[in-house]
């Protein structure tokens, strides 16, 4: 028998970004109801928890009217479909065990007129060897609404070796200079639960840095192998002053950072 070829729109399509794959969760994705927490505040601006599935999906929502609360709900909403859609994928996965779970969390870490930076965590088991766990930081551009590459901020030098007073940026063949890295190694490290203070977190490091603003400076936050996820929801995190930043950092970081410690008159309105 004759087996029909498929073309290259139909293969793409049953990919987990595939336009199949999409219309197969979208209406599932639209139909579940979202539950909004009560408001809180995180450096004096209103923000709610919103949540689905149960409690097993959930993110943020920032309280506003202002464009730039509109761009960062607009990136927040979506990460919050695309786990919602993830959370819905593994349960439908015929590898997923009965005691399949998946979970998700978000908090703020810094919040002013033009940056926005939190921390993620997703886990769960849908089958397989392993559970996974997913830790990382990220920042937003509220004038833009688009991810601010923090990297960019920092007088990089290119990678010469792997050793240890080299801190790289994850996957790329990107490094900070050696005096910022030892300084990063010999700070103290912030962890999100007590138990985390017994493990040495630059020990585990597997695949470089990644790095988040919060309210002192910015955090240094190690990625380390699966499946270590007594390490993984430690979110531990090496703060570097933004006062102590200024040699390390180029034109661009130096402007960025600047503005940071000298907000407008109406940044707590």
């Amino acid at each position: 028998m004759r087996v029909p070829r498929q073309n290259n729109e139909e293969i793409q399509g049953c990919n987990s970004n595939g336009s199949l794959y999409e219309a197969f969760y979208a209406p599932r994705v639209i139909s579940e109801r979202i539950y909004p927490g009560k408001p809180a505040t995180f450096m004096e601006k209103p923000y709610r928890v919103i949540m689905a599935l149960g409690g097993r999906v959930t993110s943020l929502e920032l309280i506003g009217e202002d464009e730039s609360i509109t761009h960062a709900n607009e990136l927040l909403r979506k990460n919050f479909t695309d786990s919602i859609r993830g959370a819905i994928a593994c349960m439908d996965d015929p590898q997923s065990p009965n005691n399949y779970w998946f979970q998700t969390k978000l908090r703020l870490r810094f919040w002013n007129k033009e940056w926005l930076s939190w921390s993620s965590h997703e886990e769960g088991y849908c089958g397989g060897a392993h559970p996974f766990f997913y830790s990382d930081p990220s920042t937003i551009d509220l004038r833009t609404g688009k991810e601010a590459k923090l990297w960019n901020w920092f007088k990089l030098v290119k990678k010469q070796a792997d050793t240890p007073e080299q801190i790289c940026a994850s996957l790329e063949n990107r490094c900070l200079p050696a005096r910022l890295a030892k300084q990063v190694r010999e700070a103290r490290a912030s962890y999100e639960y007590k138990y985390c203070e017994n493990i040495d977190f630059q020990v585990v490091v597997d695949g470089g840095y990644s790095i988040g603003l919060n309210e002192k400076g910015i955090a240094f936050v190690p990625n380390v192998p699966e499946p270590a996820r007594s390490t993984r929801t430690c979110y531990a995190h090496y703060t570097i002053p933004f006062a102590e930043l200024a040699p390390y950092l180029n034109k661009q970081g130096l402007a960025a950072v600047s503005r940071i410690l000298t907000p407008t008159s109406g940044e707590s309105e």
